[in-house]
């Protein structure tokens, strides 16, 4: 009786793109192809799915071809398993991993065969005793290949060699160590914090850039949070790291141009969502001096009239402060706000004083952030230095050790100095930057403060009362208004305003 001749299941797989890109997925499809006309039978499946990148030290639940050859084993569909070599299987580091492989392999009474040869029975000691050595060479070869891998990451980046993902509208020749610009994505680049800058919010923004068919940083829709990560972004300053290395990359703006879209985008904040129904000047700025929760904007009165109040975000909740339960009129707190503007208008050498107190004292911050850059240059020569001497043998490892911690110390020391340094300059080109719009603004409604409409009120307030840290409108139970900010409104804290509070 003739035997039939054995039905094969053939399986492709490389790690990565790049390996596919060079025809490694090819090279093993020869091999298996000369396998079939040494060893003849029936082709039951050539399985690819991992022939365009997948990990063999990826699970299983990660590996579309192994759930493949687990659905063939399953209905015994195959009689031998071929592959180039037995890595082509798996790298994992999981012992069990590699087990419920050649379980697979055993379940279908089946057995591997390598494009070499070599025969594996998984049914025998001896089959059983080569897979767990070899797969486990396989794991150990991996696990040496991304420990050296990782540590030339370190190593490079620590040279000022980035090793990961090029930030957006950059370019990096790895072969010669330079940097470039992508030309349309600059542009792109730059029109955000223009337009941020320009008062358009990050949802029209977004919308623009869709509606112009330019694709995001990762290809898709832009939408507004990824809008937002790019203007915050410290590489548009320059600025990235590469595995905890501290890298230079050409900058997009400078950190007054990023400082100034933010505020921007936190002003912008404000005015998110749809129209408001009814103008309150302190909308969305205002919160409860009791509980520190926005004031939302409230509507009442009797006989089709409708009246406005300010009103404790937290104010029906059963929690909440006494203070919080109080409503403000919305008409007697914006006429003493604007009462105290007017104020301001006639006298705006209160404005110029308040503006030279944020200005904070002058220092010498263009000496310091030269002294630190100087400095960290000379820690990357001598870090350099460092790395030379350890792959020529020169060093031992732990005297490379103890000279790269100390490098890594002066390093964060004179990285802290710098930032500080570059704070207080951009603290001063800021406030200097303020000083002139928040001038330009009082000397334009000043001409007009008998016509000045409800949005020229608003935004001088939102001027004066940037939103961050150590700015703030509170509105007591009392009536009074509490502000910080570049000047004080309705006179000193505490002083009682026109708007009080209602019955």
């Amino acid at each position: 009786m003739t035997t039939p001749p054995p039905r094969f299941v053939e399986l492709v797989r490389v790690s990565s793109a790049g390996q596919a890109e060079r025809d490694t997925p090819e090279d093993q499809r020869r091999a298996l192809d000369r396998l079939a006309t040494t060893r003849p039978g029936q082709l039951v499946e050539r399985i690819e799915h991992g022939a365009s990148g997948l990990s063999g030290a990826a699970d299983l639940a990660h590996r579309p071809d192994l759930q493949r050859l687990m659905d063939l084993s399953a209905a015994r569909a195959y009689d031998e398993l071929r592959v180039r070599s037995i890595d082509r299987l798996t790298r994992h580091d999981d012992p069990r991993v590699r087990a419920a492989i050649i379980g697979m392999v055993r379940d279908a009474g089946a057995i591997i065969v390598e494009a070499g040869g070599q025969v594996i029975d998984p049914r025998s000691d001896t089959g059983d005793l080569v897979w767990s050595v070899q797969t486990w060479a396989s794991a150990l070869e991996r696990r040496k290949i991304v420990e050296r891998t990782v540590a030339a990451r370190h190593r490079l980046s620590a040279q000022g060699r980035p090793m990961t993902t090029i930030p957006y509208g950059r370019t990096y020749d790895y072969a010669s160590g330079r940097w470039g610009v992508d030309k349309e994505q600059l542009a792109v680049y730059r029109r955000l914090f223009a337009e941020a800058l320009a008062g358009v919010s990050l949802h029209q923004l977004a919308e623009k850039l869709n509606g112009e068919g330019i694709p995001s940083p990762k290809g898709g829709r832009w939408e507004a949070s990824s809008v937002r990560r790019m203007i915050k972004n410290p590489s548009a300053i320059g600025r990235m790291t590469s595995y905890g290395h501290a890298i230079t990359c050409p900058a997009i703006v400078d950190e007054l141009t990023q400082r100034r879209a933010v505020e921007a985008m936190k002003r912008g904040r404000t005015r998110s969502g749809p129209p408001a129904k009814h103008e309150a000047l302190l909308r969305k700025l205002a919160t409860c001096a009791s509980c520190g929760s926005s004031m939302h904007v409230a509507t009442g009165g009797s006989h089709g009239r409708t009246v406005l109040y300010y009103r404790c975000a937290k104010a029906k909740r059963p929690e909440a402060e006494e203070g919080c339960r109080t409503h403000h009129p919305v008409a007697k707190v914006d006429a003493a706000v604007i009462e105290s503007l007017r104020a301001m208008l006639e006298e705006p050498e209160r404005l110029t004083r308040a503006l030279a107190k944020r200005e904070g004292p002058k220092s010498n911050a263009a000496q310091d952030v030269d002294a630190a850059a100087k400095e960290l240059e000379a820690l990357d020569a001598r870090e350099e230095k460092l790395v030379r001497l350890l792959t020529t043998g020169k060093v031992s490892d732990a005297v490379y050790e103890r000279q790269h911690a100390e490098v890594a110390r002066a390093r964060a020391a004179a990285q802290e100095r710098l930032e500080a340094g570059k704070q207080r300059a951009l603290a001063a080109a800021q406030a200097e930057e303020l000083r002139g719009d928040v001038e330009a603004a009082v000397k334009a409604l000043r001409r007009r403060v008998k016509r000045a409409t409800f949005e020229e009120w608003r935004a001088l307030v939102e001027q004066l009362f940037p939103r961050g840290p150590g700015t703030w409108i509170r509105l007591r139970d009392n009536g009074t208004i509490d502000t910080n900010g570049l000047l004080k409104l309705g006179g000193e804290p505490g002083r009682r305003t026109s708007a009080s509070p209602c019955p």
